[in-house]
């Protein structure tokens, strides 16, 4: 800086000359720590001295093990810096997710990291923060073939008698040596990584030193939310629309997908949420993640696949907005497992969310734990095809909310299922409902019928509904007219619109009217009819707690 040229600088610098002007995360690959044989050379890096005195968070995928992770740790505690796992117990070796060292706490969003870096900025603490990522799963494989090389270059350096300020180089040359060059692209795929997430971090505390995201429960209890995130393009005529010859129109591409739908409906509404899916390592997928990114949703928990193409949903809409086909590229969905979702379903989970891209194999293993702990569950269908995958978990779900094609459908793939006569010419959406909850043991459903509104059917009632006769489990149901808009615009993502809504209003407001949530879940759906996007940006907290029952 004296001779005002060009120059690198290490942890300890940048987030010195950081402090200077304000800025409080920044991103880097590793952290230095304490050298081997530190004890005995006090070679320690003014990486975790600086940390001592400066008040900024660091982002890092932790120490590398060719330094002393134990002691490099114990150092930052003599310092009162706070050392987090994000995402893990853990501290991460910079090449392989785990050292065998706890840290000082784990946090699970970006939210929770900024809530820490401000609760030390208002605390007036003068130290900075560790945010230790692991290696990101996909280049697991190759981080573990540079440990490798790491753990044999030590062996070399003790056989050599390497000691000192010479450890650090010669152990960096022989790792480079020993995996050709490998140990680059592990090291580009860690620094975006922990650049994505640090950019996510900074979005989260800019909004909360502005005021604009509603604290969370202490308990941390987030809306967990799974499935499709997908680039919806959407054509649609500006004539009446004729088969077998071309129609001149409109073609817009937005993101879309039911679990992404009532994810964003949900982050509209700041409720607390944690939104699970996976997009393709591809400009699609760039593409999805710039713009989720924009609307404030936290992507941290949406994984990137290679050899994946990420999902795309094409539909032909006529003159009056109505749906003609459409084609759904989800095949990317068919990887979507468990192990990434178990994590994150805990006992304070107040409900999970399920929508019909995942494989069924998925929705059976999270439902069954859902069940072991107590969780409410809700399946939203998706599509035709796709209904079929809760007929044999039906008994699990608490919620299911079809439209009336996918409860005809559903209905008759039970009663196949269980041996019964179906003559699907005599049963009707009513009889269909009835059976899903006396015979197939659903708590609720929420049928959806488009321009002619929702019915609620449950099995534990309430004042105003109807209740039926007969044995238990009894029924009771309830008609809701939709909410009438002055133009239709597009109908892609009204109902899941709705169904993001009512969740807000039920487990985010703790509104214990149903009729009041249904309403609430209506207006939402009106809004998204009206607007090009598949979630309505006029999806707010105030719009809709303005909004009370008997109003429209």
């Amino acid at each position: 800086m004296a001779k005002k040229s060009n120059g690198a600088t290490t942890v300890s610098a940048t987030s010195f000359l950081a402090s200077l002007v304000g800025i409080r995360i920044f991103a880097t690959g590793g952290l230095g720590g304490v050298h081997r044989d530190g004890h005995i050379t006090m070679d320690v890096s003014a990486d975790l001295r600086e940390l001592g005195k400066t008040p900024v968070a660091v982002i890092c995928a932790g120490v590398k093990s060719l330094l002393d992770i134990p002691r490099s740790l114990e150092y930052l505690e003599t310092e009162g810096v706070p050392v987090v796992g994000y995402g893990t117990s853990e501290f991460p070796a910079f090449f392989t997710p785990t050292s065998g060292e706890k840290v000082s706490v784990r946090l699970d969003t970006p939210s929770e990291c900024a809530r820490l870096i401000q609760t030390q900025s208002k605390l007036n603490m003068r130290t900075g923060v560790v945010i230790a990522i692991p290696i990101p799963k996909e280049s697991a494989a190759e981080g573990e073939f540079v440990e490798t090389a790491i753990q044999t270059a030590l062996q070399h350096a003790d056989q050599d008698g390497i000691r000192g300020n010479a450890a650090t180089p010669y152990l960096l040359a022989k790792v480079n040596e020993l995996t050709k060059g490998e140990s680059l692209k592990s090291n580009i795929a860690l620094i975006k990584n922990n650049a994505k997430i640090a950019s996510q971090i900074a979005v989260a505390l800019h909004r909360l030193d502005h005021g604009d995201v509603v604290e969370k429960d202490d308990n941390g209890d987030q809306i967990l939310v799974v499935g499709g995130v997908v680039v919806d393009t959407i054509s649609r005529s500006l004539v009446k629309h004729r088969f077998g010859t071309s129609n001149p129109g409109t073609t817009t591409s937005h993101v879309g997908g039911v679990g992404h739908n009532i994810a964003r409906a949900l982050t509209q509404l700041n409720a607390p949420l944690t939104f699970v899916s996976v997009v393709g390592r591809d400009p699609a997928g760039d593409a999805l993640l710039f713009q989720l990114s924009k609307a404030n949703m936290d992507t941290s928990h949406i994984a990137i696949l290679d050899n994946s193409t990420t999902a795309q949903y094409s539909a032909i809409l006529d003159e009056t907005g109505e749906m003609v086909t459409a084609i759904a590229d989800m095949d990317i969905f068919s990887k979507m497992t468990s192990a990434v979702v178990l994590p994150r379903l805990t006992s304070k989970t107040p409900v999970v969310v399920l929508d019909g891209n995942l494989p069924e194999q998925t929705i059976s293993e999270i439902l069954d734990r859902a069940t072991d702990l107590k969780v409410p569950t809700w399946f939203e269908p998706t599509s035709l095809e796709k209904a079929s995958k809760c007929v044999n978990h039906i008994q699990k779900l608490t919620y299911l909310s079809p439209n009336r094609d996918e409860l005809a459908e559903i209905a008759h793939l039970l009663r196949i299922k269980m041996g019964l006569d179906d003559d699907r010419e005599v049963h009707t959406e009513v009889t269909d409902a009835i059976f899903l909850i006396r015979t197939g043991r659903l708590k609720h459903l929420l049928l959806k019928r488009g321009s002619e509104g929702v019915t609620f059917y449950s099995s534990m009632p309430w004042p105003g509904t109807t209740r039926a006769q007969g044995e238990p489990p009894v029924y009771v149901s309830k008609e809701y007219p939709p909410h009438l808009v002055d133009k239709i615009v597009d109908v892609t993502g009204a109902g899941d619109s709705m169904v993001g809504a009512i969740l807000w209003g039920m487990f985010s407001e703790k509104e214990k009217n149903p009729d009041q949530v249904i309403a609430w879940g209506l207006e939402a759906a009106k809004l998204t009819l009206g607007s090009d996007e598949s979630v309505s940006p006029a999806i707010t907290p105030d719009r809709l707690r303005n909004h009370r029952t008997g109003s429209t």
